[in-house]
């Protein structure tokens, strides 16, 4: 009896005492850090549980604190200021939009003063502390204790993951922690073992840059947003920051504008906006839509004043095709001359430092291909590109080229496979055989039916190359 008496006293006096604690330090759920999309992911409780009902908002979830909610559905773009990259894969940024809360947060964290911090020191898992780095304070969530001394903690408006001393580990105020997590984790939808481009040229190309990413669905582990991210380069043209991991600089090359014609007087390292600026009269198409789609009223009509019927390199055309073999063709990038085209420019004319050709009646900047092999008798083929939709000053200023060498160039267009199957081609992901067929099978000088999918930024045609019983060149390599 009086054991039990014993007993009875003892666990009141653990009750008053669990009650103390709770009046003095609020209880903290363990780490979690979750994504959900509204009516796809299933909503969690308060200590990161799955319960059975569709989440009611997309959003970042971190424990003890409100969410941060996107701004975004299924298919759709949400913009992104990238905070830290890390290995290449996970990609932490801030929404755009809340760059006006972040500014007032950093203008509070940078108000506090050590003087009035309380140590934490051994800080609960999961629980939201102020972090010293340096002279600077920032938020952060405790992850782990499995370190002596240390602290392995989540900045949750930067998305670092650091080890942190004990002794950097303070109180934090209640004012900030009603303001959501800010950053987030984002993932590309594609497969990427061995990226074409190094971390530091990725660093360079979207830290501290605004990006759009389109969200698809949650990661495995429900921690991170995976999608598409779209990204401006240097020159303004729209990028897919997928496409430049799998085919590095082959996927930006069309960026460069090198010369086709060479003279004393010929720099090719002019930019051709500084030297077309003056004449208003030349501008180049930047639409996307079709490879040729532009005339002018003086070439609509022949000599008879009948309209001249030009057929269209435009989404969801066919042609036939000859491949033009380059030292580093690969599905990404290669080169394709159209029979169904005319057989030569029908003028060839050199404006300032560049060279432009009338093809199929119309305008085009012409670029010379990079390490071309193909090789034809008395020819040789240069790359179609942009649109010009008014020449006035090309006709009055620019040298006209001779007819020898008009008659020596021949049309090819810059193309990529068209990603039909699953997953999109890399040399990680394919067999040996796979890699063979498409340089060894495809290099051949056979002709074969192309699908125009769509025209990307650049005039780079997004293809399907239809092999002999209406199988694609993608769908055969997919399966070798």
């Amino acid at each position: 009896m009086l054991r039990n008496v014993g007993t009875f006293f003892h666990l009141s006096s653990m009750e008053r005492f669990t009650r103390n604690e709770r009046t003095f330090h609020p209880t903290h759920s363990e780490f979690y850090f979750k994504a959900l999309i509204k009516g796809i992911s299933y909503e969690i409780d308060s200590q990161g549980e799955t319960i059975k009902r569709l989440a009611s908002c997309t959003r970042l979830q971190i424990c003890n604190l409100p969410p941060l909610e996107l701004p975004t559905a299924v298919d759709n773009f949400v913009y992104v200021r990238i905070t830290n990259i890390e290995g290449m894969k996970k990609f932490f940024g801030t929404l755009e939009r809340n760059r006006l809360l972040l500014n007032d947060l950093e203008k509070i964290l940078s108000d506090v003063k050590l003087a009035d911090c309380k140590s934490v020191f051994d800080p609960a898992l999961g629980e939201i502390v102020l972090v010293k780095i340096d002279e600077k304070f920032v938020r952060g969530c405790v992850m782990y204790k499995t370190h002596f001394m240390t602290c392995t903690t989540y900045l949750i408006d930067s998305g670092l993951t650091m080890e942190v001393g004990l002794d950097q580990l303070y109180v934090i105020g209640e004012e900030l922690l009603k303001i959501p997590p800010q950053a987030f984790l984002m993932l590309l939808d594609v497969d990427i073992e061995k990226p074409l481009i190094s971390n530091d040229e990725l660093n360079r190309m979207v830290k501290d840059t605004i990006v759009a990413f389109r969200l698809k669905y949650v990661s495995e582990n429900g921690e991170a947003f995976v999608g598409e991210m779209i990204i401006q380069n240097q020159n303004g043209e729209i990028c897919d920051l997928k496409n430049i991991l799998l085919e590095g600089t082959d996927y930006t090359k069309q960026t460069q504008d090198p010369s086709v014609y060479s003279t004393s007087n010929w720099d090719a390292t002019q930019s051709h906006k500084d030297d077309l600026s003056e004449h208003s009269s030349v501008d180049f198409d930047e639409d996307g839509q079709s490879v040729i789609s532009y005339s002018s009223d003086s070439e609509k009509s022949d000599e008879n004043g009948e309209c001249i019927q030009k057929r269209l390199i435009s989404v969801g055309s066919y042609w036939r095709a000859i491949h033009v073999s380059t030292k580093n063709s690969g599905p990404g990038l290669f080169y394709l001359h159209f029979l169904d085209g005319p057989a030569n420019f029908e003028d060839l004319r050199i404006f300032s430092t560049f060279l432009f050709g009338k093809y199929n009646n119309i305008w085009h900047k012409l670029l010379e291909i990079p390490d071309f092999q193909h090789d034809i008798k008395d020819g040789k083929f240069v790359q179609v590109k942009n649109i010009m939709r008014s020449y006035g000053a090309l006709l009055y200023s620019g040298k006209q080229v001779d007819a020898e060498l008009r008659n020596r160039l021949k049309a090819a267009f810059a193309c990529r496979l068209a990603y039909s199957a699953p997953k999109p081609f890399n040399d990680n992901r394919y067999s040996s055989e796979a890699k063979s067929y498409f340089i060894e099978k495809f290099m051949a000088n056979q002709t074969f039916d192309v699908y125009i999918v769509r025209i990307l930024r650049g005039y780079i045609l997004e293809v399907e190359i239809l092999l002999p019983g209406e199988k694609s060149l993608f769908d055969q390599l997919c399966e070798l």
